[in-house]
């Protein structure tokens, strides 16, 4: 973790604190839109409820995150 947070940090983290409900509310109605024929809510939540790792938010977040952080060491190398 670098010694100093970007100035947007705060910020970003604000944003995906307001985000994560409503992404849950439609990770939700699409798993119930599912229907028991393809696993339906029961196995989505068995999934991420017990690994949320292996949620493809979270490693697309983790993604976002090196790549921000990785230009912003570029950038304090100049």
């Amino acid at each position: 973790m670098p010694d100093k947070l970007p100035v947007f940090a705060k910020q970003w983290a604000q944003q995906w604190k307001r985000a994560a409900p409503a992404l849950q509310a439609i990770r939700d109605q699409e798993l119930r839109q599912m229907g028991q024929g393809h696993g339906g809510i029961a196995a989505g939540h068995r999934i991420y409820d017990r690994n949320p790792e292996c949620h493809g938010m979270v490693i697309m977040q983790r993604w976002f995150m090196r790549q921000a952080l990785q230009a912003i060491r570029a950038r304090e190398s100049r």
